[in-house]
């Protein structure tokens, strides 16, 4: 082949690592390195591009109020993660379990006006996730979830469960449930979920607060007693706790009781109870054309 002076090399007809094509025999290293650089910044630009949409999609899913928006945006999230973790896969010299390193192992579905729950909401491998969120939604039920084997953490805030969850007994690591603002009722059944062995072996933490039905003092005694080990919420409303009582005076009343009486309603509901409010006055220059008006008035007169 030919050469052509120093600078020049003899190689044969190959597709240089990082360049994507096939470049003639006779390379200059100046070219090479020109083209390595410009693939360099084409890679850079498709991950910075993905990001781009990656943080899109997460503003979508955590800020939109539209539900349909966030459901799409969190089934787009869903499948760029199964497009990377099969990428991953076929890498060179990968076993497969690099794959588990991408995934993630805290989930969030609040706030998508959910009415029933799929493990298609849920990224794979089911059994990596650890924590799961779907609060704020209208749920009543979780088919599947006994497949998330290694749960800690499960929030079930401000749904319409009128039941704890029985799959709940076959997760041996569940240390956190909150199931505050349900209808969640403290029937036999609640009880065998809770009292009867195994029971949730690795609960810590159990938050019932504000579950109409969940009020009494004695249920508060009952799992006190019974799980001397987890930290049990609820909000006791009877018999009323000192300085609850509605006639007393707002300077004996405990501030953090008359909290939990007003957080169980809306803003809405609250506004309702409220006098209606006066009319605002008027801006400041309105205000002083009134009143030069009425001194010209009295002027005249």
């Amino acid at each position: 082949s030919a050469v052509y002076g120093a600078h020049c090399l003899s190689v044969p007809n190959t597709c240089v690592p990082g360049v994507g094509r096939l470049l003639p025999a006779v390379l200059n290293p100046m070219d090479v390195e020109r083209e390595a650089r410009r693939a360099a910044k084409r890679k850079e630009k498709e991950e910075k591009k993905a990001a781009r949409e990656a943080t899109r999609l997460h503003n979508s899913l955590r800020c939109d109020e539209r539900a349909h928006v966030r459901i799409a945006a969190s089934i787009a999230l869903r499948s760029t993660d199964a497009q990377r973790s099969a990428t991953l896969a076929e890498i060179p010299g990968s076993d497969g379990n690099d794959t588990e390193l991408h995934t993630p192992t805290a989930v969030s579905r609040c706030g998508l006006d959910l009415h029933a729950f799929s493990l298609e909401l849920v990224p794979s491998p089911w059994g990596s996730l650890t924590s799961l969120d779907v609060s704020h939604n209208k749920l009543t039920e979780l088919p599947g979830l006994e497949n998330l084997v290694s749960l800690t953490e499960l929030d079930l805030c401000r749904n319409e469960f009128r039941a704890l969850p029985p799959a709940l007994r076959q997760l041996p690591k569940l240390a956190k449930v909150n199931a505050s603002r349900n209808h969640i009722r403290p029937n036999a059944a609640f009880l065998v979920l809770l009292l009867q062995p195994p029971g949730l072996p690795s609960l810590q933490e159990l938050d019932l607060t504000f579950n109409k039905k969940c009020f009494k003092q004695e249920l508060a005694d009952l799992l006190a007693a019974e799980l001397p080990s987890v930290a049990v919420r609820l909000t006791v409303t009877f018999p009323p706790p000192p300085g609850a009582y509605v006639g007393d005076a707002a300077c004996n009343r405990d501030a953090t009781l008359l909290r939990s009486q007003l957080e169980p309603y809306t803003t809405l509901a609250l506004r309702e109870r409220l006098p209606p409010a006066p009319p605002p006055p008027p801006p400041p220059h309105i205000q002083a054309h009134k009143q030069h008006n009425k001194i010209k008035l009295t002027t005249q007169e």
